[in-house]
């Protein structure tokens, strides 16, 4: 078992150079990695790659057409399965799904969702019902106290609907734009935990904030007045506060895609930047972090006993893609 205590492969020097173009560098840097993340192309089967700030960014969320040429070849040319795994809702992972030709299972919500395009999931794992409540009227209690509807809204999400209350403020609009094949149910103004939840439980609300400092404000008062270790609280894109159940996650997820497609976790490797990314190795499956991974990411990633590498290579670089094709493609194993 290799320790994450190091990062791999040539540094940046001070001249400006940077890895990112020198295709000879990411030669050495896949032959730097860890004999357990040198995988051989013949005995790999899986991919699971993070969405955002991994394979695509603000503010376009576009994939790279580098990066497409890569997965396309990759499907086209190998056996090798790739997939997604990420934090948004399924409707807003399908276009990629279909750009990068993915028509295996996919994880969801953080992990507590698991499917196929277009199919039943095969499991959804909800937020219990004393927890949703006491989420919703915590939430209610900040506006009471000056959080008011410009600052902040609370969405439960149930697969692709998300229902919110009545609100003109620009922070939901900002939340649609981004979210464009959610389905927005308006469930009126200041609605009961029963109105909002309808029939179903959701599988993550969020509470979407105008700034990173509000974000973290919501975090912590719901924390403080949350006794709950049911759920845990996520930061996503700085100004989300995303909460799903504390016993699903990423690494959850691909335990389930492993056991469908009958794929041990070793002839698996998966792509991160973010903490939910991490679990993905309690499963036994390497994890190659990129470069620009947050400073606390990669010093829990440090302190993991585990298969775990820190790459310099970024999102900007197109790290995934060409990582990918080394180790893949070019067989610089």
């Amino acid at each position: 078992m290799t320790h994450a205590n190091t990062e791999y492969g040539p540094e940046h020097q001070p001249n400006g150079y940077s890895i990112r173009n020198d295709e000879r560098a990411i030669k050495l840097l896949a032959k730097s990695l860890p004999k357990q993340l040198r995988i051989d192309p013949k005995t790999l089967e899986l991919l699971l790659i993070d969405l955002d700030q991994t394979l695509i960014q603000p503010p376009d969320y576009e994939v790279p057409h580098f990066t497409q040429g890569v997965f396309n070849d990759i499907r086209r040319r190998t056996e090798v399965v790739t997939t997604l795994m990420t934090g948004r809702h399924p409707g807003s992972a399908e276009p990629y799904l279909d750009l990068l030709g993915i028509e295996t299972y996919f994880i969801a919500t953080h992990g507590a969702r698991v499917q196929r395009k277009g199919l039943k999931p095969i499991y959804v794992e909800s937020i219990h019902d004393n927890s949703a409540k006491k989420i919703h009227e915590i939430f209610y209690k900040l506006r009471e106290e000056g959080l008011t509807e410009d600052k902040a809204v609370l969405l439960f999400f149930q697969g692709n609907v998300a229902a919110h209350e009545t609100s003109n403020s620009k922070v939901l609009k900002t939340y649609e734009k981004r979210n464009g094949n959610l389905q927005f149910w308006n469930v009126g103004p200041k609605p009961t935990f029963d109105v909002y939840k309808r029939n179903e439980l959701p599988e993550k609300i969020v509470i979407a904030t105008d700034s990173k400092e509000r974000a973290a404000y919501v975090k912590q008062e719901l924390q403080k007045r949350i006794d709950d270790a049911t759920i845990q609280y996520l930061i996503v894109n700085e100004t989300q506060v995303e909460i799903i159940r504390s016993d699903v996650s990423k690494g959850f997820g691909a335990r389930h895609i492993l056991k469908e497609l009958r794929i041990k976790p070793q002839n698996a490797l998966a792509f991160g930047d973010g903490f939910t990314d991490l679990t993905v190795v309690n499963e036994g499956i390497p994890l190659i972090l990129l470069g620009n991974a947050p400073k606390d990411v990669k010093a829990a990633a440090r302190d993991l006993e585990a298969r775990v590498a820190i790459v310099p290579l970024t999102v900007d670089d197109e790290a995934v893609a060409k990582i990918a094709k080394a180790l893949i493609l070019n067989g610089y194993t």
